[in-house]
């Protein structure tokens, strides 16, 4: 449950912010600067000597990705048009629930795991 009110209350600053940063700087420019923050936030938390660096890292993570998906998909329904959105929000959203699925799972065959954990077995 608490983390569900965690989750509602970033949507809830996320969404606001996204929409004023939007009118002012441009959609466009938003996501960018935003994908930019995370890439750079990345360095800091992979290289994190503290879990206080690693969360003060993954806050400034959580703040840009917060304002990547409302921009995202803003740039994608402008690209689209009303007629179309629908359909594209549908194709993205199967695409967004399946990558957690799927993109373990291919990753883990991919770069041999299950050889490493089970010498001599190979992938079932």
């Amino acid at each position: 449950m608490k983390e569900r009110g965690w989750s509602s209350a970033d949507v809830a600053v996320s969404l606001p912010i996204t929409g004023w940063l939007g009118r002012k700087v441009g959609v466009g420019r938003l996501w960018l600067g935003a994908f930019a923050a995370f890439t750079v936030a990345s360095g800091p938390c992979a290289l994190a000597a503290s879990i206080g660096w690693l969360v003060a890292s993954r806050v400034v993570q959580g703040g840009a990705a917060g304002l990547l998906v409302p921009a995202g998909q803003t740039i994608l329904g402008q690209a689209v048009g009303p007629r179309r959105l629908g359909r594209v929000m549908s194709i993205l959203g199967i695409a967004v629930s399946s990558g957690p699925a799927v993109g373990p799972t291919w990753a883990r065959r991919s770069a041999g795991c299950c050889r490493t954990r089970c010498p001599g077995r190979g992938c079932s």
